[in-house]
């Protein structure tokens, strides 16, 4: 499933009903690909039955902090969240996911904070923090939708077929206005009013680099390619997780953290550079 990227923290009451209370489609309802490898069969149907039982954790709440069920309605989906994390954490993961596998824990785990902030927030009448935490969660549902769609249909793919979508999505990431502008030199102010951009920008680069990580995990890298892609998707994580600490910062006001993450970023995006032009 896709789901459109908030590009101003005052759209968090529309977001939140994609959360809690349920999206039109999502990976849940696909139907994993033909595989013969009977491990890839048992974590595309893991994937699958997790993401369908955190669908099933949803309801209608939390779209201001006058919403007494808000914290109730949170439980309920971050127990779902914590059940998938501890699958993840005891299933012995396919070669073919263990870097994306990985990610999938971090943003799980993101998922889980930024819904406990939004019960806090409830708790304490603070709409602010309840829009920005709901803003954050709703990406971490977009992206663990997005991977376990991915997942759930990955099939090794040619060379000339891997070859051709990695040059594909690496012009695309070169396109990422807002991925150039978090890389830029230019200074970045997240004070204030200010962190609605900055939001936006963080939303719009991690968008883009999950499709990156979502193309290379649904057309698996020919045996003959391993290494390149392995080296393409280690630097694509080391990317993502620079945002997800990214959308951290923001949401605690730490602006230095904020900052070295662009650095951070960069050197990420770079090396995807590198790798993508070796393939």
């Amino acid at each position: 499933m896709t789901m459109p990227r908030s590009r101003l923290l005052i759209g968090a009451q529309l977001l939140v009903a994609m959360l809690l209370f349920g999206c039109s489609q999502s990976a849940s309802v696909a139907q994993q690909s033909p595989t013969a490898d009977p491990a890839i069969k048992a974590y595309q149907a893991m994937m699958l039955s997790d993401d369908s039982a955190m669908g099933a954790s949803t309801s209608n709440h939390c779209n201001t902090v006058q919403d007494a069920a808000c914290p109730a309605a949170v439980a309920r989906v971050v127990a779902a969240l914590q059940s998938w994390l501890d699958d993840l954490n005891r299933f012995q993961t396919p070669a073919r996911f263990a870097t994306i596998d990985a990610q999938m824990k971090r943003h799980v785990a993101a998922a889980i904070a930024y819904l406990n902030a939004s019960a806090a927030a409830t708790l304490a009448k603070n709409q602010p923090v309840l829009d920005r935490s709901i803003v954050a969660a709703v990406s971490e549902r977009e992206w663990v939708d997005r991977l376990t769609a991915s997942i759930s249909h990955s099939s090794n793919a040619t060379t000339a077929v891997y070859s051709s979508l990695v040059k594909s999505e690496k012009s695309d990431l070169d396109k990422c206005a807002d991925c150039q502008r978090l890389i830029a030199q230019t200074p970045i102010s997240c004070d204030g009013t200010a962190a609605t951009d900055c939001n936006s920008l963080v939303l719009d680069a991690a968008s883009q680099v999950a499709t990156f990580q979502g193309a290379v995990v649904l057309d698996a890298a020919p045996s003959t390619m391993g290494a390149k892609d392995a080296l393409l998707q280690t630097d694509l994580a080391q990317g993502d997780t620079t945002l997800i600490a990214m959308m951290g910062d923001l949401l605690t006001g730490d602006q230095s953290g904020f900052s070295a993450g662009r650095t951070s970023f960069g050197r990420a995006l770079a090396a995807v550079d590198t790798d993508a032009s070796t393939v």
